[in-house]
C-alpha cells in the first residue's frame, strides 16, 4: 500500500501535477532567503518621467545615442539594451545612433528576440528579429527571449538561443559574463530583491543629473520600466515586473552563482519511496493525534532545511512530492482511524468557510471599487476601495442610493429602479467611462462596469468602478506636451497650425480677415554660441513671456524652433492695425534684458500676412510669412508685410547661400578700394577694402545680399580669411612698387569672438612681408557687445602684433562710452546718418562736433562715412574732422580702376606715411 502510495505521488510529480504546490512554497522560500543585488548592475529606467519629460514615444534614436555616450564617458564597462532596434527610423536619428555604436568599441550590447507573427493564411510562424545591420556591426548582440511556464509565469531563463544557425548567449548570461553555456535554462532566484538593483531615470542620463561614480565600471542596462509601454512579466513574489527588470534578475543570478540547481527528478522519486515507507512506518505505531503533530513537523523541519540548502548552497529542492507523500499516508492512516463522515464533514465546512473568507479577502483587497445594489438602487454592500473612492464611512454604505454617486449616469430619471435602472447603468458587462460624485459634491472621472447576478430569491447589480483620475491627468499631460514647447509652454508649430487651420474656417464663415506674424530674433544666435545653451534657453524663456504681455488673450503665440516664433491675430483685419501690432512688438523686445548679471539686448525681424488677401492655406500664409520676415532682417526695418516679389528674392537668396562657399573657392569674389580723404592736409589717408562677389551668372553681387548670408552659417571665417588674404596681398603689391598704402577691412561678430583670428591675420601679414600698421581692422559697437570681455581680448591681441583697430557706425551702439576707453583704438568712424546733410541738420552737426572733441581728447582720430556734398565735407573740416569718406570724394572701385582715377583726378600714389598723397601737377 506504501509503495503504491509513493507510486501515485511520483507519477503526479513527474506529470507535473504538483507545480502549483512547489511554485507556492519557491515564492514562500524567496520571501524568507531575500537578499540584495551586489550592484554592479543597474537599470537605466524608461519610466514615466523619462516619457513625460521627452514628450514622444517612441523615443528618436539620437536620444540613445546621447545615453549611450554619456554613460561610457561617466566610465560605465558596458551598456546594454532591452530595446527594439530592428527597423528602421529616421536617418538622422540611424546615423547618430550608429555612430555613437561605432565609438563605443563594442562595449554596447543590442537585443535578438523572436516573436509569433499570424500570416495571411492564418499560420501562426516565428520570426527572427535582430538589429539592422549598421547596428549590429558594430556591437555585441545577446538573446532576450523568455519562456513562460504553461501558467504564464516566468521562473527561468534560457542560457543560450540558435538564431538563423549560430548561437546567441542569453542577455542575462551576456550581462553576468557566463555565456560558456549553451544548452538549457537555469532559475531565476527572485529572492534578490528587485528594489536593491539602482535605477535611474533616462531623462536624468540625458540632463547629466547622475552621479559618475554610480555608474563607473559597472554594467548599465536600459530598458522600459512603465507600465504604459506594456513590456510586464508576471514572475514570483511580485505579480508582475518590467521585462528589463526581470533581465536584471536574471543576470544578478548569475552574478551571485545563484542559478539554482536543482536535483534531478530520478533522485526525488527516490526520496519519495523512502518518505512513504519510513512514514508509514512510523505513523502506525503513534496516536493519529501523534501523528498530526509529527506531520507538521515534518513539513517545517523539511521547509526549513531546503530553505537553508537555497539560501546558502543555491541547490534548489522540490519538497512538494516528499511533502505529498507523507500527508497522502498520514492521511490514509487517519482516515482509518476516525470517523469518515465526521472527516468529510469536517473538510467541508472548512472548504467553504475557507471560499468565503477567499472570496471576501478578494473582494475587500480588490483595486477596484466593488457595490452591489438592490433592483431599487440601493447600496447593500462596498468594499474599502469604494468607499474610500466615494467618501463613504462604511455604515453609510446601507441604504444609500447610487443616484447620488452617479448624478450623471441617472439623470433626469426621478425614481429610478427594475430595468429603468439597469438601462441607466448599461448592465452589460462592459466597461464605459463616466463622471462620478462624491459624498462631499467633487466630481471625478470614473470606467465602470456593471453585471446583474441572479441569487435564488432575487437578482443584484454589481458594479465595478476605477477611479481614473490620474490616468486623465496623464493623458492630459502628454496631449499637452505633444502640442506645446517643452521649454516655452507655447504652443508649437503641430498646434499652431491646427489653430490657424481654424481661423480659416471660421474666416470662410463671418467673412473676417485674420494676421498672422512671423518674428525670427536678431543676435540671438551670437548669445547662444557665446554665453551657452543655458542663457539662451532663459533668453528664450523671457521673450516668450514678454511677448505674451503684449497679446490679447484671443491672440496665440508660438514657438516654432530655435529663435523663431509665430504669432496669429485672429481680431486683426487689416494691414494697418498690424503694423501697429508689429511696432509695440519689436518696441518691447528692444528692451534689455538682465540675465545672470548681465545686459543682453535682442532684436527681432517680423513677417506679415493677411488671410485670405495672401493666401488660403495654412501652409501658404505661414511660408510667405517667413517670406516677408527675411525681406524686414535683410532690409532693417523691423516688419515688412508680405509682396509677392519677395518670392524671388527669397529663392536668390537660398541659390546664394548654397553657392556662396564655392564662391570663395574658386576665387569669385574680389575687393574694391574706397579712398579716404585726410582733411588737414588734403591727401589720400588709405583706402577701405570692401568686397564684391563676381558671380558667374548674376555679376557683380554688392556685399550686402551674401556677407549676411555667410554671417548665418559657417562660411563667415572662409569669407574673413578670404578678405584678409586679399586685402594684405594688395598692399603686398603696392609695398612692391614702392608705395606705402594702408587697407582697412571689416570684421564682423563672429570675427570677435573667434579666437584664432589673430593668429590668422599675424600668419598673412607674416607670409607676405607687410608690415602689420597697413593693416587697419574696423568693428563696430554692437558686435563688440556681444560678448564684450572676449571681443577685448582678440582686440587687445591684433593691437599687440600692430594691426590698427578702428570703431565703425560709432553713435549706433548703446554701450559706447561704457567700453571706449578700454579699447586699444587708434580711430573712430562716425555712422553715414549723423554724417547725411550735416551742415543743414543742426541737430547731427552736434553729435558730429561732440563725436569728434570726445574722441580727441581720448586721443583718436576721426573719420567721418558717407560724406556726399562739397558743403558737408567743408563744415566737418571746420569742426575738426581727421578724415572722411564717400562717395563725394570716391566710390570703391578695383584696383586698377582706382589708380586710373587717381591720376584722372590729379592724385598719384607715392610712400608718404599717409599712403596716397595729391601731387603737385
Amino acid at each position: 500500500m506504501l509503495a503504491a502510495v509513493a507510486g501515485l505521488v511520483s507519477a503526479v510529480y513527474l506529470l507535473g501535477g504538483l507545480a502549483f504546490i512547489e511554485h507556492r512554497l519557491s515564492e514562500l522560500r524567496f520571501r524568507l532567503a531575500q537578499q540584495d543585488a551586489q550592484g554592479d548592475l543597474v537599470l537605466v529606467a524608461i519610466d514615466p518621467q523619462s516619457i513625460n519629460g521627452i514628450g514622444v514615444w517612441p523615443w528618436p534614436r539620437r536620444l540613445h545615442a546621447q545615453a549611450v555616450d554619456a554613460l561610457l564617458a561617466a566610465g560605465a564597462s558596458r551598456v546594454a539594451f532591452d530595446v527594439d532596434f530592428s527597423s528602421i527610423s529616421n536617418p538622422l536619428d540611424d546615423g547618430a545612433f550608429a555612430a555613437s555604436l561605432e565609438g563605443a568599441a563594442g562595449r554596447v550590447i543590442l537585443p535578438a528576440f523572436q516573436q509569433a507573427v499570424r500570416a495571411d493564411g492564418g499560420m501562426e510562424m516565428i520570426v527572427s528579429s535582430l538589429p539592422i545591420e549598421r547596428f549590429a556591426q558594430h556591437a555585441q548582440l545577446a538573446s532576450i527571449n523568455i519562456q513562460p511556464d504553461s501558467d504564464g509565469v516566468v521562473r527561468r531563463m534560457p542560457w543560450a538561443s540558435e538564431w538563423r544557425g549560430r548561437v546567441l548567449p542569453s542577455l542575462a548570461a551576456t550581462l553576468a559574463k557566463r555565456t560558456q553555456r549553451q544548452n538549457g535554462q537555469f532559475p531565476i532566484d527572485f529572492g534578490i530583491r528587485a528594489a536593491s538593483i539602482p535605477q535611474i531615470p533616462f531623462i536624468d542620463v540625458l540632463r547629466g543629473y547622475f552621479d559618475p561614480a554610480s555608474v563607473a565600471g559597472r554594467t548599465i542596462l536600459i530598458g522600459a520600466t512603465s507600465v504604459e509601454l506594456g513590456d510586464q512579466l508576471a514572475v514570483p513574489i511580485h505579480r508582475s515586473l518590467p521585462g528589463s527588470l526581470v533581465q536584471a534578475l536574471a543576470a544578478e543570478s548569475l552574478i551571485q552563482h545563484r542559478d539554482l540547481m536543482s536535483v534531478p527528478p530520478l533522485a526525488v522519486v527516490a526520496i519519495i519511496l523512502v518518505v512513504a515507507l519510513a512514514g508509514g512506518s512510523v505513523l502506525r505505531r503513534v496516536s493519529w493525534r501523534i501523528g498530526l503533530v509529527g506531520l507538521c513537523v515534518f513539513v517545517g523541519v523539511t521547509f526549513a532545511l531546503s530553505l537553508l540548502v537555497h539560501k546558502h548552497l543555491g541547490v534548489q529542492f522540490e519538497i512538494s512530492p516528499w511533502i505529498a507523500a507523507v500527508m497522502l499516508v498520514g492521511l490514509m492512516e487517519i482516515l482509518g482511524r476516525v470517523d469518515q463522515q465526521s472527516v468529510r464533514l469536517l473538510f467541508q465546512s472548512h472548504a467553504l468557510s475557507s471560499k468565503d473568507a477567499m472570496m471576501h479577502g478578494i473582494v475587500e483587497n480588490s483595486f477596484d471599487g466593488i457595490i452591489t445594489l438592490d433592483e431599487n438602487g440601493v447600496l447593500e454592500s462596498a468594499n474599502r476601495s469604494a468607499c474610500a473612492m466615494f467618501g463613504l464611512e462604511p455604515n453609510q454604505v446601507p441604504g444609500h442610493h447610487v443616484k447620488a454617486l452617479l448624478p450623471a449616469l441617472l439623470q433626469g430619471v426621478d425614481d429610478p429602479v427594475g430595468e429603468v435602472l439597469a438601462e441607466g447603468l448599461r448592465v452589460d458587462r462592459e466597461p464605459y467611462e463616466a463622471q462620478a460624485a462624491r459624498i462631499d459634491g467633487a466630481v471625478f472621472p470614473i470606467e465602470i462596469s456593471a453585471a446583474r447576478v441572479q441569487l435564488a430569491d432575487r437578482s443584484v447589480i454589481t458594479m465595478f468602478v476605477r477611479n481614473i483620475e490620474q490616468r486623465k491627468a496623464q493623458e492630459a499631460a502628454l496631449e499637452h506636451s505633444a502640442l506645446h514647447d517643452p521649454l516655452t509652454d507655447l504652443p508649437n508649430r503641430a498646434l499652431f497650425l491646427d489653430r490657424v487651420e481654424q481661423a480659416i474656417l471660421g474666416a470662410k464663415r463671418s467673412n473676417d480677415p485674420f494676421v498672422i506674424m512671423l518674428l525670427d530674433l536678431d543676435r540671438f544666435k551670437e548669445i547662444n554660441d557665446t554665453l551657452g545653451h543655458s542663457v539662451g534657453d532663459q533668453m528664450l524663456i523671457r521673450i516668450a513671456q514678454r511677448l505674451r504681455e503684449h497679446l490679447r488673450e484671443a491672440d496665440t503665440v508660438a514657438r516654432l524652433g530655435g529663435d523663431e516664433f509665430a504669432i496669429l491675430l485672429p481680431a486683426v483685419g487689416d494691414l494697418q492695425a498690424a503694423g501697429r501690432y508689429a511696432s509695440r512688438i519689436l518696441k518691447s523686445l528692444r528692451q534689455p534684458f538682465t540675465l545672470y548679471e548681465l545686459t543682453l539686448e535682442v532684436g527681432g525681424s517680423l513677417g506679415i500676412v493677411l488671410y485670405p488677401k495672401h493666401g488660403q492655406h495654412a501652409s501658404d500664409l505661414i511660408q510667405r510669412a517667413d517670406i516677408a520676415m527675411y525681406a524686414a532682417k535683410r532690409e532693417r526695418r523691423g516688419f515688412s508685410i508680405y509682396s509677392a516679389e519677395e518670392d524671388v528674392h527669397s529663392i536668390r537668396r537660398l541659390t546664394l547661400m548654397g553657392e556662396l562657399r564655392r564662391a570663395i573657392e574658386t576665387d569669385q569674389l574680389t575687393l574694391h578700394f574706397q579712398p579716404k580723404l585726410e582733411l588737414c592736409s588734403d591727401t589720400i589717408a588709405g583706402v577701405e577694402g570692401l568686397a564684391r562677389w563676381q558671380h558667374p551668372t548674376l555679376g557683380l553681387i554688392a556685399p550686402a545680399d551674401f556677407v549676411p548670408l555667410a554671417e548665418q552659417s559657417d562660411a563667415i571665417a572662409l569669407l574673413t580669411r578670404c578678405v584678409a588674404g586679399k586685402a594684405i596681398a594688395q598692399i603686398a603689391r603696392w609695398q612692391s612698387a614702392g608705395r606705402r598704402t594702408g587697407v582697412a577691412i571689416n570684421l564682423s561678430v563672429r570675427n570677435l569672438q573667434d579666437l584664432r583670428l589673430p593668429d590668422l591675420l599675424e600668419d598673412l601679414l607674416r607670409r607676405s612681408k607687410v608690415a602689420a600698421d597697413r593693416l587697419t581692422v574696423e568693428v563696430t559697437e554692437s558686435a563688440m557687445m556681444v560678448n564684450p570681455e572676449r571681443a577685448l581680448e582678440i582686440l587687445n591681441r591684433l593691437a599687440e602684433i600692430g594691426v590698427t583697430v578702428s570703431i565703425d557706425d560709432f553713435g549706433t551702439g548703446y554701450s559706447s562710452l561704457a567700453y571706449l576707453k578700454d579699447l586699444p583704438a587708434r580711430e573712430l568712424k562716425i555712422d553715414r546718418r549723423f554724417v547725411d546733410n550735416i551742415a543743414r541738420d543742426s541737430g547731427n552737426r552736434r553729435i558730429c562736433e561732440a563725436t569728434i572733441d570726445l574722441a580727441h581728447n581720448l586721443g583718436l582720430r576721426v573719420i567721418a562715412e558717407g560724406v556726399e556734398s562739397l558743403e558737408d565735407l567743408e563744415l566737418l573740416r571746420r569742426i575738426g574732422c581727421d578724415s572722411v569718406q564717400g562717395f563725394h570724394i570716391g566710390e570703391p572701385l578695383p584696383p586698377a580702376e582706382l589708380e586710373a582715377w587717381l591720376a584722372e583726378c590729379d592724385w598719384s600714389l607715392d610712400a608718404t606715411p599717409l599712403g596716397l598723397a595729391r601731387s603737385n601737377k
